[in-house]
């Protein structure tokens, strides 16, 4: 345990992580960071609010007796019985925000034009502008938590769905028209990239298209035999693309159609999918743990899951570039995959309950994820390289990569 005392002796935080004898404590140079050396081999690194920043510095194969900052707070010495020195990069991922948005869970997030968009348990959708202030009073019009919401590119539509059975249709000014329908709470709902169309998907089991008078367009889609957890317009506006608790993926056209068959693989419920910006690959998220890539044609393009989370994957994106994806999981945690599958670094860890959405900034630098207590958080990356290489700084110093078994992560870390 560590202890932060003020100058009068008072308590203010205390720091639990280590599971040993701390040995080390040193403050970076603007004293913002704190960061402790311990018997468990590990070296961590804190806010001055007491927060761990990022996840544990492992690559020491014993006690870890010394910590020091450089003098301009980019670099961590540590030294341990092990005989060695080993230096740590403090780039700016580990820098991460945290602000609480809402007084219950935040079930989903979406961004357009200079705008953030967050739909709450508290029955409440909120807008904020680029730094993180509301631009407008919270939207109340759902009777029941808000599961789903999305924005316009332009920023000016803005639709939820909510464990009330409706959508809501809303303009900036918090004004909605409600669309009735549903029989059963709307998990999902998305805006298509280029029609005044809308998709929504629910536990009844059905997928509905709308416009944006809200009048339905045509019948309700049908064919998957439980909840539908999630749809998505490919990003040419083509096809509806759908994931189901039946375990399986379904493509459609705009009027309802299917396309092909349904894509199976996934062992249990299929919680969340996301297009590449390129729309070429699709990457699906799932109760059992693990996230596939498929190809447009429904082919795996994978030879195995993506494997590392502890518990259900309940959301996922793809980097603006398309090369890297980020998943959020029950397990309180995000990772950041490359296209093979391979885990790139420690877990994101910050989270103190569930990490129920994620998703990239336009300009990749950035992070954005919100959990079930409320707490949104942003990380900072600079950029998709620097995301890579904090994850590679990383793993590079692990006595695993003296295997063979390490071959692919040290491939993937040639970049």
């Amino acid at each position: 345990i560590i202890r932060l005392w003020d100058r009068q002796g008072n308590l203010l935080h205390q720091l639990e992580g280590h599971t040993d004898n701390v040995m080390s404590l040193a403050f970076s140079p603007d004293s913002q960071w704190l960061s402790s050396g311990g018997n468990d081999n590990t070296v961590r690194v804190w806010s001055r609010q007491g927060q761990p920043v990022g996840p544990s510095l492992i690559g020491h194969d014993y006690y870890v007796y010394s910590v020091a900052f450089s003098p301009d707070g980019q670099t961590l010495l540590s030294s341990s019985e092990d005989s060695t020195l080993r230096l740590w990069s403090m780039p700016a991922v580990l820098r991460r925000n945290s602000s609480r948005v809402h007084d219950s869970g935040v079930n989903a997030m979406a961004v357009g034009e200079e705008t953030l968009v967050t739909a709450s348990d508290d029955g409440t959708v909120k807008l904020f502008d680029g730094n993180g202030q509301t631009t407008a009073a919270p939207f109340g019009g759902h009777t029941e938590a808000v599961l789903s919401v999305d924005i316009s590119q332009n920023g000016q539509t803005i639709v939820s769905g909510g464990a009330d059975t409706t959508v809501k249709l809303w303009n900036r000014q918090g004004e909605a028209i409600t669309l009735t329908g549903h029989q059963a709470p709307v998990n999902a709902v998305d805006i298509h990239p280029t029609q005044p169309l809308i998709a929504s998907a629910s536990d009844d089991q059905t997928i509905r298209l709308w416009d944006l008078q809200g009048n339905p367009i045509g019948q309700p889609i049908e064919g998957h035999e439980e909840t539908v957890n999630t749809v998505i317009f490919s990003p040419d506006g083509e096809q509806l693309v759908s994931g189901s608790d039946d375990r399986t993926i379904r493509f459609w056209d705009l009027q309802g159609n299917p396309v092909g068959q349904p894509i199976e693989g996934h062992t249990d419920d299929i919680n969340a999918i996301a297009f590449s910006p390129d729309g070429d690959r699709l990457v699906s998220a799932s109760r059992d743990r693990t996230l596939r890539l498929w190809g447009r044609d429904g082919s795996q393009l994978t030879d195995i899951p993506f494997n590392g989370h502890l518990s259900d994957v309940v959301a996922v994106t793809f980097s603006p570039d398309g090369q890297y994806i980020v998943s959020a999981s029950r397990d309180q945690t995000l990772r950041l995959w490359d296209l093979n599958g391979t885990p790139i670094g420690n877990p994101l860890t910050g989270h103190r309950a569930i990490a129920n959405t994620v998703l990239f900034s336009a300009d990749g630098q950035w992070i954005l994820s919100a959990n079930s207590d409320g707490l949104l958080r942003r990380w900072e990356g600079g950029t998709i390289e620097n995301w890579v290489s904090w994850g590679c700084d990383r793993i590079r110093e692990h006595s695993l990569l003296n295997t063979a078994a390490a071959t692919g992560i040290n491939q993937a870390c040639q970049f």
